[in-house]
């Protein structure tokens, strides 16, 4: 049998490394701690719960809580494990055996410190409860048939299509608009011309032909038909005046 004080020094700093409270991962720096009253937490827990995320609808534990209520209860600092009595008289391979359950170490310490992680369970169901009815809230929130989050999504979903719809309906007024402004382009001008140039050709054309063919015109059907080959002709001049001046400049803003 080995008491401890027979122990090297060795083997009490491998005692001292392993029984002791697991640790958690490091705390973020970059969050600000969320108001107690605002968390539905007592006072006990008020200065150990820091780096809380701001305005969530649900109280939050951050990852060092466990740790931070052992350091706060037992004066800033995690408590040393007591071992029992009998361990002096264990032998050496029932020592490092011990020492090396992980799961024997972690049972031992919540067997000591079992009001400790009876305290911090029960918060912690707490906040699991709360937690559980701000989802319901919100959810509750979210399929509202009205005015819901969900019911706003549909709606904007609907006025995303109509808009879309309205600037179909623009491209395509704006087809139309660059359309009619190529007609008043100098392009456009000229070949509105030359087309009343060729179809007052035709028309001349036409009632030469009618002339030509009908020997019982009357004098007076003759005249009618002169008189309008002569006003149809006089159109062809000015036409050809008009796309004359246009392609010599003289008509501004072409």
């Amino acid at each position: 049998m080995v008491k401890m004080d027979q122990l090297s020094y060795s083997d009490s700093k491998t005692i001292k490394q392993h029984i002791m409270l697991p640790q958690l991962p490091p705390k973020p720096e970059t969050l600000s701690p969320l108001p107690a009253e605002k968390q539905g937490i007592s006072a006990d827990h008020c200065e150990i719960i820091t780096n809380i995320p701001p305005d969530l609808p649900f109280p939050t534990l951050h990852p060092e809580y466990a740790t931070d209520f052992f350091k706060n209860k037992y004066g800033g600092a995690l408590p040393s494990v007591p071992m029992p009595d009998y361990i002096e008289w264990l032998p050496n391979p029932k020592i490092k055996e011990f020492l090396n359950n992980q799961r024997l170490l972690d049972g031992y310490i919540r067997e000591i410190y079992r009001p400790e992680f009876q305290e911090i369970e029960e918060h912690i169901n707490q906040i699991g409860v709360q937690q559980k009815e701000a989802a319901a809230k919100i959810l509750e929130k979210y399929i509202e048939p009205e005015t819901g989050i969900l019911a706003v999504l549909r709606e904007n979903e609907s006025k995303i299509c109509e808009y879309h719809d309205k600037l179909k309906e623009f491209d395509q007024a704006q087809i139309e608009m660059y359309e009619s402004l190529q007609e008043l382009s100098k392009s456009g001008i000229l070949e509105i011309y030359q087309k009343r140039i060729h179809d007052n050709e035709r028309e001349c054309q036409n009632i030469l032909k009618k002339i030509d063919k009908d020997e019982k015109l009357t004098d007076s059907q003759l005249q009618e038909l002169l008189s309008e080959y002569g006003h149809i002709r006089e159109k062809w001049h000015l036409n050809n005046l008009y796309v004359s001046s246009i392609r010599s400049g003289k008509i501004k803003g072409l």
